[in-house]
Protein backbone atom coordinates (compact mmCIF):
# COMPACT_ATOMS: atom_id res chain seq x y z
CA UNK A 1 0.00 0.00 0.00
CA UNK A 2 1.28 3.51 -1.18
CA UNK A 3 2.28 5.91 2.00
CA UNK A 4 2.22 9.16 1.68
CA UNK A 5 4.77 12.01 3.63
CA UNK A 6 2.86 14.93 5.27
CA UNK A 7 4.05 18.32 4.34
CA UNK A 8 3.38 21.84 5.85
CA UNK A 9 1.57 24.11 3.58
CA UNK A 10 1.37 27.71 3.97
CA UNK A 11 -2.33 29.00 4.10
CA UNK A 12 -4.64 31.70 6.46
CA UNK A 13 -3.80 30.22 9.61
CA UNK A 14 -1.66 27.81 8.74
CA UNK A 15 2.38 28.97 9.72
CA UNK A 16 5.02 26.87 8.06
CA UNK A 17 5.57 26.08 11.46
CA UNK A 18 5.48 27.12 15.27
CA UNK A 19 9.21 28.02 16.17
CA UNK A 20 8.49 31.36 15.65
CA UNK A 21 5.51 31.59 18.25
CA UNK A 22 5.74 32.09 22.12
CA UNK A 23 4.87 27.94 23.01
CA UNK A 24 2.63 26.26 25.66
CA UNK A 25 2.65 27.19 28.98
CA UNK A 26 1.36 24.95 32.45
CA UNK A 27 -1.14 28.66 32.59
CA UNK A 28 -1.78 31.85 30.68
CA UNK A 29 0.86 34.40 31.52
CA UNK A 30 0.09 38.33 31.27
CA UNK A 31 3.98 39.18 30.99
CA UNK A 32 4.82 36.61 27.93
CA UNK A 33 8.11 37.76 27.13
CA UNK A 34 8.94 36.89 31.41
CA UNK A 35 7.73 33.90 30.74
CA UNK A 36 9.10 32.59 27.43
CA UNK A 37 12.35 33.29 28.97
CA UNK A 38 11.62 30.12 31.47
CA UNK A 39 9.94 27.93 28.70
CA UNK A 40 12.80 25.64 28.29
CA UNK A 41 12.29 24.50 31.77
CA UNK A 42 8.80 23.39 31.09
CA UNK A 43 8.72 18.84 30.94
CA UNK A 44 7.45 18.69 27.62
CA UNK A 45 10.35 21.28 26.50
CA UNK A 46 13.11 19.96 28.57
CA UNK A 47 11.76 15.75 28.91
CA UNK A 48 9.59 15.46 26.12
CA UNK A 49 9.89 11.97 25.51
CA UNK A 50 9.22 10.95 29.36
CA UNK A 51 7.18 13.59 30.78
CA UNK A 52 3.41 13.90 31.56
CA UNK A 53 2.07 16.45 29.18
CA UNK A 54 0.76 19.51 30.77
CA UNK A 55 -3.44 19.39 31.85
CA UNK A 56 -5.48 22.74 31.08
CA UNK A 57 -2.30 23.99 29.59
CA UNK A 58 -2.11 27.36 27.10
CA UNK A 59 -0.15 28.03 24.11
CA UNK A 60 -0.01 31.20 23.19
CA UNK A 61 0.06 32.55 19.57
CA UNK A 62 1.23 35.74 17.85
CA UNK A 63 -1.18 34.93 14.77
CA UNK A 64 -4.64 36.45 14.77
CA UNK A 65 -5.96 33.35 13.71
CA UNK A 66 -4.97 29.70 13.90
CA UNK A 67 -6.77 26.68 11.83
CA UNK A 68 -4.28 23.57 11.05
CA UNK A 69 -4.87 20.56 11.53
CA UNK A 70 -1.33 19.47 12.58
CA UNK A 71 2.21 21.42 13.48
CA UNK A 72 5.49 20.10 15.61
CA UNK A 73 5.90 21.66 19.15
CA UNK A 74 8.75 19.94 20.24
CA UNK A 75 10.03 16.51 19.36
CA UNK A 76 7.52 14.05 18.97
CA UNK A 77 5.00 16.32 21.06
CA UNK A 78 2.12 17.62 17.82
CA UNK A 79 -0.40 20.63 18.37
CA UNK A 80 -3.56 19.24 16.23
CA UNK A 81 -6.87 20.43 16.27
CA UNK A 82 -10.19 18.00 16.98
CA UNK A 83 -10.73 17.06 13.71
CA UNK A 84 -7.39 16.06 12.88
CA UNK A 85 -7.25 14.00 15.90
CA UNK A 86 -10.49 12.22 15.16
CA UNK A 87 -8.63 10.74 12.00
CA UNK A 88 -6.07 9.60 13.76
CA UNK A 89 -8.36 7.82 16.04
CA UNK A 90 -10.52 6.52 13.41
CA UNK A 91 -7.46 4.89 11.35
CA UNK A 92 -5.37 3.36 14.63
CA UNK A 93 -2.53 6.22 13.90
CA UNK A 94 0.74 5.18 16.38
CA UNK A 95 0.02 8.13 19.50
CA UNK A 96 0.13 8.02 23.03
CA UNK A 97 -1.39 10.68 25.48
CA UNK A 98 -3.69 13.33 24.28
CA UNK A 99 -4.34 16.85 26.64
CA UNK A 100 -6.64 19.19 25.15
CA UNK A 101 -4.86 23.23 25.06
CA UNK A 102 -6.47 26.62 25.39
CA UNK A 103 -5.51 28.52 22.35
CA UNK A 104 -4.75 32.28 22.95
CA UNK A 105 -3.17 35.12 21.85
CA UNK A 106 -0.84 37.05 23.85
CA UNK A 107 -3.85 39.55 25.33
CA UNK A 108 -5.42 36.31 26.15
CA UNK A 109 -8.28 36.33 23.52
CA UNK A 110 -9.53 33.48 21.00
CA UNK A 111 -7.87 32.62 17.80
CA UNK A 112 -9.88 29.81 17.11
CA UNK A 113 -13.22 28.00 17.11
CA UNK A 114 -12.32 24.54 17.18
CA UNK A 115 -10.74 22.53 19.80
CA UNK A 116 -6.95 21.17 19.73
CA UNK A 117 -4.98 18.68 21.77
CA UNK A 118 -1.12 17.99 22.64
CA UNK A 119 -0.79 14.59 21.66
CA UNK A 120 2.83 12.04 21.84
CA UNK A 121 3.41 10.46 18.43
CA UNK A 122 5.16 7.26 18.49
CA UNK A 123 8.28 6.80 16.35
CA UNK A 124 8.53 3.63 14.18
CA UNK A 125 12.32 2.12 13.19
CA UNK A 126 13.69 3.38 9.92
CA UNK A 127 14.98 -0.01 9.00
CA UNK A 128 11.82 -2.11 9.86
CA UNK A 129 9.90 0.11 7.85
CA UNK A 130 11.86 1.06 4.62
CA UNK A 131 12.38 -0.83 2.02
CA UNK A 132 16.10 -0.08 2.17
CA UNK A 133 16.96 -1.59 -0.98
CA UNK A 134 14.85 0.26 -3.14
CA UNK A 135 15.26 3.41 -1.42
CA UNK A 136 17.79 6.25 -1.69
CA UNK A 137 19.78 7.79 1.34
CA UNK A 138 22.75 8.44 3.30
CA UNK A 139 23.65 8.81 6.94
CA UNK A 140 25.57 11.23 8.69
CA UNK A 141 26.16 13.27 12.43
CA UNK A 142 22.52 14.95 11.87
CA UNK A 143 20.91 11.35 10.56
CA UNK A 144 19.57 9.87 7.79
CA UNK A 145 18.80 12.13 5.02
CA UNK A 146 16.28 10.51 2.78
CA UNK A 147 17.01 11.13 -1.32
CA UNK A 148 13.96 8.62 -2.58
CA UNK A 149 11.85 6.66 0.18
CA UNK A 150 10.22 3.29 -0.41
CA UNK A 151 8.24 1.55 2.46
CA UNK A 152 8.39 -2.15 3.01
CA UNK A 153 4.51 -3.71 1.68
CA UNK A 154 4.95 -5.47 5.18
CA UNK A 155 4.48 -2.20 6.96
CA UNK A 156 1.23 -1.12 8.06
CA UNK A 157 0.93 1.51 9.93
CA UNK A 158 -1.54 3.83 9.21
CA UNK A 159 0.47 7.80 11.15
CA UNK A 160 3.99 7.59 12.12
CA UNK A 161 6.91 8.90 12.61
CA UNK A 162 10.15 7.59 11.86
CA UNK A 163 13.33 7.49 14.01
CA UNK A 164 16.62 8.75 13.25
CA UNK A 165 15.34 11.12 10.61
CA UNK A 166 18.26 14.29 10.21
CA UNK A 167 16.01 17.42 11.37
CA UNK A 168 15.07 19.13 8.37
CA UNK A 169 13.66 15.65 6.91
CA UNK A 170 11.83 14.55 10.08
CA UNK A 171 8.36 14.34 9.23
CA UNK A 172 5.09 12.35 9.09
CA UNK A 173 3.92 9.89 7.22
CA UNK A 174 0.46 8.11 6.88
CA UNK A 175 -1.16 5.16 4.89
CA UNK A 176 -3.50 6.11 1.35
CA UNK A 177 -6.81 5.78 3.63
CA UNK A 178 -5.40 8.23 5.89
CA UNK A 179 -4.97 11.07 3.81
CA UNK A 180 -8.09 10.01 1.88
CA UNK A 181 -10.08 10.73 4.93
CA UNK A 182 -8.01 14.13 5.89
CA UNK A 183 -8.60 15.58 2.15
CA UNK A 184 -12.52 14.67 2.59
CA UNK A 185 -12.14 16.44 6.41
CA UNK A 186 -11.01 19.30 4.78
CA UNK A 187 -7.57 19.65 6.86
CA UNK A 188 -5.68 22.42 6.49
CA UNK A 189 -1.97 23.19 5.99
CA UNK A 190 -1.18 19.92 5.26
CA UNK A 191 0.15 18.48 1.92
CA UNK A 192 -0.09 15.00 1.15
CA UNK A 193 3.23 14.12 -0.96
CA UNK A 194 2.96 10.23 -2.48
CA UNK A 195 6.40 8.63 -0.78
CA UNK A 196 8.48 8.00 -4.40
CA UNK A 197 7.35 11.72 -5.82
CA UNK A 198 7.97 13.66 -2.87
CA UNK A 199 11.36 15.83 -2.77
CA UNK A 200 13.22 15.76 0.20
CA UNK A 201 15.55 18.67 1.14
CA UNK A 202 18.98 18.97 2.69
CA UNK A 203 20.33 21.36 5.52
CA UNK A 204 21.62 23.71 3.15
CA UNK A 205 18.25 22.96 -0.06
CA UNK A 206 16.21 24.21 3.76
CA UNK A 207 18.12 27.16 4.09
CA UNK A 208 18.42 28.31 0.47
CA UNK A 209 14.29 27.65 -0.53
CA UNK A 210 13.23 29.44 2.52
CA UNK A 211 11.17 31.91 1.93
CA UNK A 212 11.06 31.14 -1.85
CA UNK A 213 8.71 29.15 -4.11
CA UNK A 214 10.28 25.84 -4.24
CA UNK A 215 9.87 22.79 -6.85
CA UNK A 216 6.36 21.07 -6.49
CA UNK A 217 6.47 17.85 -4.31
CA UNK A 218 9.18 19.60 -1.73
CA UNK A 219 8.45 18.19 1.51
CA UNK A 220 8.74 20.85 4.35
CA UNK A 221 8.39 19.02 7.89
CA UNK A 222 5.11 19.35 9.73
Amino acid sequence: MIKYVLSSKVELGCPIGLAEDYGLFDKFYEDIQAAKKKIGSFPWYADPNNCHLPVDAYYITKLKRINFGIRKLHMNLYLVNEDFLKIVKNQRGIYSDEQRVNIKDRAGEEVTDISYFVIRISESKFYDAVDTEKSIFNEDEEGINIKKILFRKSFKESFFLLDELSGVQSTLFCSGPFRDEAIQAGIKGVNFFEETKAKWQSGFDFLLNMGKKEPANTVWPI
